[in-house]
C-alpha cells in the first residue's frame, strides 16, 4: 500500500485522535535501515528527538541498528 496514501491517512487520524483525547505529542520508533520510515514521518511534520545507539543490544537481530525516536507535537496546554 506504499504510495497511496494509507499512512498519511492512517497518520492524520491518529493526529485527530490524540489530539481530541487532549494529548500533547505522539512519539514514532524507527530503526537507522528504515529509511522510508524516517522519510514518512519527516512528511508527517514529525522531528528526530532521539538517537539511541545501544537500545538493541540484547536483541541479536537488531543488536547493529539504532533506535530513532521521533516526534510529532501536537500543540495544546
Amino acid at each position: 500500500w506504499q504510495a497511496r496514501g494509507v499512512g498519511s491517512a492512517l497518520f492524520r487520524e491518529a493526529v485527530r485522535w490524540s489530539t481530541a483525547k487532549g494529548c500533547r505529542r505522539l512519539k514514532a520508533e524507527t530503526q537507522n535501515n528504515n529509511v522510508g520510515a524516517c522519510k514518512f514521518y519527516r512528511r508527517q511534520g514529525c522531528r528526530l528527538g532521539q538517537v539511541q545507539f545501544h537500545a538493541y543490544e540484547g536483541v541479536p537481530a537488531l543488536a547493529d541498528k539504532v533506535m530513532l525516536i521521533w516526534y510529532r507535537d501536537l500543540g495544546g496546554a
